[in-house]
């Protein structure tokens, strides 16, 4: 999930003069995910 493949020019695809944008939403993604893979076994939770 949080591999390199989430990444501006890698996975997601870029936006024409939006590179402040792809990273910002980039970067939110990865911190939830971080968040939810920490969370997530607490919970109980399978996923």
């Amino acid at each position: 999930m949080l591999d390199d493949d989430l990444s501006p020019r890698r996975g997601i695809a870029a936006i024409t003069g939006a590179t402040l944008t792809t990273r910002a939403v980039t970067g939110a993604a990865r911190r939830v995910l971080a968040v939810h893979k920490v969370l997530a076994p607490l919970r109980g939770d399978p996923r």
